[in-house]
């Protein structure tokens, strides 16, 4: 339901998928933009040409660990990545992250710092 929610929020939606089908329900539920992530391995750059570079201001993660690094990509300065699965086979100490991250409901949060020219 996160799409449903999203669309009833007023939300512009991108929805990933590997199926044309599933895409195409996604769109009639209210996607603005669907990429298939088969056809579109790196979908988060389509996500930034979508939003002029900018990115999204929440993603849905539900990949885990394979697809983390491309959800945090795919996110704006200070946009929100929701872990809510994981889904994909990746191994290594990122699983573990993304699954103890998930049972425990933590934030992480990035946080920068240094002089105001870095962060400008």
């Amino acid at each position: 339901f996160g799409l449903q929610l999203a669309v009833a929020a007023g939300a512009v939606v991108i929805a990933t998928s590997s199926s044309d089908e599933k895409l195409k329900i996604a769109s009639k539920l209210g996607a603005k933009h669907v990429i298939n992530y088969k056809t579109h391995p790196n979908w988060e750059e389509e996500v930034l040409r979508i939003t002029n570079g900018q990115g999204v201001d929440h993603v849905l993660e539900v990949g885990g660990q394979g697809t983390l690094l491309k959800s945090v990509a795919a996110a704006r300065l200070g946009g929100h990545v929701h872990l809510i699965g994981f889904v994909s086979k990746d191994s290594g100490q990122a699983g573990a992250l993304v699954e103890k991250t998930i049972m425990k409901a933590t934030n992480l949060h990035g946080i920068q710092i240094g002089s105001i020219a870095q962060c400008v």
